[in-house]
């Protein structure tokens, strides 16, 4: 292909066509201001005045293409002869509202929500580069950039309640993906798009995994749009917009987490590239295929080299099985232990055969990214969202391959002017119910929700701690943590540290040299999640010298933390050397 025939075969009239479906337009409203908001916030410090205008308009597209979505939806399954179409329409708008409730009534107070994303959006936000102390190795940062882009846009990352809703919008668009690939004018997919839903929520417990702040559900959100967006591209490769749709979204999530990797940097550009040799698509197709696969390869060759050695995340999935040990506890856990998704997993391949792209997604990206989960992530469900996502997704694009369409339609389609009413009445309904439940909650368990990390320290230490931590932050209090939760807790509020243990051994003298040369006012024994040795010794050392340590929290509490003001006088007058 001849340079100048490149654009002119990606954009001409004559090989492409530019005519919309609403539930594309949505999804790319969504995914296009998500991928804004990241851009931004990675290049520019928020804090500035442009910038925060700029992530207030991605901002307003993700609010925009959510409100679009639910009224797509909805007038989609009101065009559909099929009953079973509103239940499917209904379930992602549900699952949406449960976990935007969830989220929103609750902080950045869980596990890696405190000391990995949360604390890293934080660090974009004022314009720092992520700490991967913790973690030993680099992780993709697409999530955190959302996290930072709505504080940038507020000017401040105390309003965590409205990041937490906003990224609620992952569990609407893993669904609607579902959704978007059924063909609702036949009631038995319509109604395999409903019971596959209902069975990764209930039974396979992604309800339980989507109401959180980590990366997992976004980028397997993510994926499932690229992955849908694909199929619809394969049903007319003549239209662009699922083209350009799935590109973008397979980009956004290969930078959101790691496992999304497989399909950006090698699934996808294959899918393409045989699309265009075996079925006739435009060459774009392959072309397109090639832009995504150098732009996600330069995450983990460039940007995050090194990532493999995550020793942590290694240790926790193997620890001492072997590989075929290891397969063999995967398949307990999830294929044993979850029938509900080997069921769906029995029933997609064989489904996934009867159509070629269906075919290669299972080939290329299904197979790979379940091993994949099995051997690195087997110690979570949360690991896996994507591959008992994909799963479900292929179940239902192939289940009217091989079934006839329903017969007698249970209604007629409603005319436009009624679907249009119903599709509005349904965003109002889901706007009012979750609001209506957010504050509800709040007034009832109250929920500080103009202040998350007020709300976080409450969630580990209770009602009590309220006025620790406005004096903690009101004091500027210097903060030592021992433990990488504890540390994220309090991070951007006031000057913490943290052992360094590169001088060894760890000792008494040692724990008392950083804790003088950082002039601790307050040390946190971190209890059950302490990092390394240094909480031990701290507590050797309030045994054996308790005179300049007052207690201002002791277990039990969520972690066991225990919390000591320090007088760094005495302990830099030597009180506590000998």
């Amino acid at each position: 292909m001849s340079g100048p025939s490149v654009p002119l075969t990606l954009f001409s009239a004559h090989s492409a066509r530019t005519d919309s479906d609403p539930v594309d337009v949505s999804l790319l409203l969504i995914v296009g201001g998500i991928a804004l908001a990241m851009l931004v916030a990675a290049l520019h410090r928020s804090g500035s005045p442009p910038v925060r205008l700029i992530l207030g308009l991605a901002w307003a597209l993700q609010l925009a293409g959510g409100i679009a979505l639910i009224g797509a939806l909805v007038d989609r399954a009101l065009k559909a002869p099929s009953a079973a179409a509103l239940l499917a329409a209904a379930a992602p708008i549900l699952f949406f509202g449960y976990s935007a409730v969830r989220l929103a009534t609750s902080a950045f107070s869980e596990d890696d929500e405190i000391y990995s994303w949360n604390m890293w959006a934080i660090q974009h936000f004022v314009g720092f580069a992520p700490d991967f102390h913790y973690t030993s190795a680099p992780y993709p940062q697409g999530f955190s950039l959302w996290i930072a882009s709505v504080y940038g846009a507020l000017g401040g990352f105390e309003l965590q309640s409205l990041a937490r809703l906003t990224i609620a919008l992952s569990t609407l668009l893993f669904f609607a993906a579902m959704f978007h690939v059924s063909r609702l004018s036949r009631g038995a997919s319509a109604l395999a798009a409903t019971v596959a839903m209902a069975l990764l929520w209930f039974p396979i417990g992604l309800r339980r995994e989507f109401p959180v702040g980590l990366a997992d559900p976004p980028m397997a959100a993510l994926l499932m749009v690229s992955v849908a967006l694909t199929i619809r591209h394969a049903a007319d490769p003549q239209r662009l917009l699922p083209l350009a749709g799935a590109a973008l979204t397979a980009i956004a999530a290969a930078y959101t987490k790691q496992p999304a990797l497989i399909w950006g940097c090698f699934s996808f550009p294959l899918v393409m590239a045989l699309g265009v040799w075996r079925l006739g698509w435009p060459r774009r197709a392959a072309i397109v295929g090639a832009v995504v696969a150098a732009a996600c390869l330069l995450w983990p060759l460039v940007i995050g080299a090194g990532f493999e050695n995550n020793q942590g995340v290694l240790t926790r999935s193997l620890g001492s099985r072997s590989l075929i040990e290891q397969l063999q506890f995967a398949a307990g856990n999830y294929l044993i232990g979850k029938p509900a998704f080997l069921l769906l997993l029995l029933l997609a391949v064989p489904l996934a055969t009867a159509q070629p792209v269906l075919r290669w997604v299972c080939l290329l990206f299904l197979a790979p990214a379940l091993l994949s989960w099995f051997v690195w992530g087997a110690y979570d469900l949360r690991l896996g969202i994507h591959v008992v996502g994909v799963t479900g997704l292929l179940l239902v694009a192939g289940i009217d391959r091989v079934l006839p369409p329903r017969q007698a339609p249970a209604f007629h389609p409603v005319p436009a002017r009624w679907r249009a009413a119903g599709a509005a009445a349904a965003v109002v309904a889901t706007l009012v119910l979750t609001g209506w439940r957010i504050f509800g909650i709040a007034g009832r368990d109250h929920v500080d929700l103009a202040n998350g990390p007020r709300q976080a320290f409450r969630a580990h230490f209770g009602d009590q701690s309220d006025a620790l931590f406005s004096a903690i932050v009101a004091q500027q209090t210097r903060v030592w943590s021992t433990s990488n939760y504890a540390y994220g807790l309090v991070y951007g509020h006031t000057s913490v540290g943290r052992p360094d243990y590169a001088r060894q051994p760890f000792d008494r003298a040692e724990l008392l040299r950083q804790l003088v040369g950082f002039r601790a006012q307050m040390v946190i024994d971190g209890g059950k999640v302490a990092f390394g040795p240094a909480a031990q010794v701290v507590r050797e050392l309030l045994r054996a010298c308790p005179g300049p340590f007052t207690a201002r929290v002791l277990p039990p509490n969520r972690y066991d933390y225990a919390i000591h003001a320090v007088d760094i006088g005495r302990l830099a007058n030597g009180e506590c050397t000998s």
